[in-house]
C-alpha cells in the first residue's frame, strides 16, 4: 500500500533525470531495512533501469522514493530523464539544457530539483509538475548544492580557463547572488561543493590538491591540504551527517585518484589511513545518514561500502560501469548509483 500511496503523492512524476521511485514492487524485500556494517554483506540489487546516454550527475530524494541522474543526450536540449518504477514506464522528461548535465541536488523537501549544465544554466524544477521555476545564467555550472534549510544554494561555475573558477551562494527562491569566492589560482573548475550540515560553511576542492572550507558569511577560508601541490582538483567530496568528517578524492590521476580521504575537519588535517580498494579512479563519494558508514563509486564499475572507523571494506557491489555517482536515501535504507554507460541500479539490505 506504501508504494501505491508514495507514488500518487508524487502525482506520477516525482522522479528526475532518470528518475527511479525507489519504493516500486523490485524493492521490497529490502524495504524499510537501514543499511548497517551489520548487514552489509547482504545488500544486493533490488532495481534497476537503463538509458540511452552517459549519465554525470545523480540525487536521490530525502525520503528515498526518487533518484536523478542527467547525461549528454544528443541533439540539444540535453533532458534530464524521468522513470517511474511503480508502473515501469519513463515519463516526459525536462529538456532544460542545452549542455552536458553536471549537477544535480534536490531540495531538502523533496519537491524541488536544481540543476546545472555546461550550458552555464541552473535551473529548479518543480518535479511532480514538471515546470521550471528559476533560470540563472552564467559560466558553465559543475556543481550544486542545497543548504539543509533549502533557502540557499551553493554552485561551483568556471570554464576551462585558468582563474575562471568561482564559488556562489545564491538564494533559492530567487537566484540573487548572495557570496562569491573566486579562486584565482585554480586551474579547474569546482567539481564539488557540498554545505556544512549547519548550513555555515561550503566545502570546495581548491587548487594543488586542497579542500577549501569557504565561511560564507565571514568571507573566510580555511585551507586543507589533501595531496599538496598535486595541481589537480577534486573530483568527488561529501560532508559527514555531523560535520565533523568530509571525504575527498583528487580527480584524474592514479594513483592518488584510486583513494578516498578522510578529513579531520575540526583538525583540518588528513585522517590517515584513507580507504583503498578501487582498481581504478574513485569517482564518486556519499556517507551513510549515521556517519557510520561511506559508499563510494568507481571507474573500476563497483559500489564500495566501507566502516569509517576501522577504515574497513565491507562490501565491493559490482554496478558494471564507471560510477559516476552514489547516494543514500536519508533514512539510510536504500543506496543507489548511477554510471556513465546509462545504467541506475537501486541497492538494499536484502532479507
Amino acid at each position: 500500500m506504501r508504494d501505491v500511496l508514495c507514488a500518487k503523492r508524487l502525482a506520477g512524476a516525482a522522479l528526475l533525470a532518470l528518475s527511479l521511485i525507489v519504493s516500486g514492487p523490485a524493492l521490497t524485500q529490502g524495504a524499510g531495512t537501514v543499511i548497517t556494517a551489520d548487514n552489509a554483506r547482504l545488500v544486493g540489487l533490488a532495481a534497476e533501469t537503463a538509458f540511452d546516454d552517459v549519465l554525470w550527475a545523480l540525487a536521490v530524494s530525502p525520503d528515498g522514493l526518487a533518484a536523478a541522474a542527467g547525461g549528454e543526450d544528443a541533439p540539444a536540449p540535453h533532458p534530464i530523464y524521468l522513470w517511474d518504477a511503480v508502473e515501469q514506464t519513463r515519463l516526459r522528461p525536462l529538456p532544460g539544457h542545452n549542455g552536458q548535465i553536471r549537477a544535480l541536488a534536490f531540495h531538502p523537501a523533496g519537491e524541488l530539483l536544481a540543476s546545472g549544465g555546461l550550458d552555464g544554466a541552473l535551473i529548479v524544477w518543480d518535479v511532480a509538475a514538471g515546470d521550471e521555476l528559476l533560470r540563472a545564467e552564467g559560466d558553465p555550472v559543475w556543481s550544486a548544492a542545497y543548504n539543509p534549510d533549502g533557502d540557499l544554494l551553493a554552485l561551483g561555475r568556471g570554464t576551462t580557463a585558468a582563474g575562471s573558477a568561482v564559488i556562489q551562494v545564491l538564494d533559492a527562491a530567487s537566484g540573487e547572488l548572495l557570496a562569491e569566492l573566486a579562486l584565482e589560482d585554480s586551474l579547474w573548475p569546482p567539481f564539488a561543493v557540498a554545505f556544512s550540515p549547519d548550513g555555515a560553511a561550503v566545502l570546495s576542492g581548491g587548487f594543488d590538491g586542497n579542500l577549501l572550507l569557504w565561511y560564507w558569511e565571514a568571507d573566510t577560508v580555511e585551507v586543507i591540504d589533501i595531496v599538496p601541490q598535486s595541481n589537480y582538483p577534486m573530483g568527488a567530496l561529501a560532508f559527514s551527517p555531523d560535520g565533523a568528517l568530509a571525504a575527498a578524492v583528487i580527480g584524474f590521476v592514479a594513483p592518488m585518484g584510486n583513494v578516498i580521504n578522510i578529513v579531520d575537519l575540526d583538525a583540518l588535517r588528513v585522517d590517515n589511513p584513507p580507504l583503498t580498494g578501487h582498481e581504478r579512479l574513485a569517482l564518486a563519494v556519499a556517507f551513510h545518514p549515521d556517519d557510520a558508514l561511506l559508499a563510494s563509486g568507481g571507474e573500476d564499475g563497483t559500489v564500495r561500502l566501507w566502516q569509517l572507523a576501522q577504515r574497513r571494506e565491507l562490501a565491493a557491489l559490482d554496478h558494471g560501469g564507471a560510477v559516476q555517482g552514489v547516494a543514500f536515501a536519508l533514512d539510510g535504507a536504500l543506496l543507489v548509483s548511477a554510471s556513465r554507460d546509462g545504467i541506475v541500479r537501486a541497492w538494499a539490505a536484502l532479507r
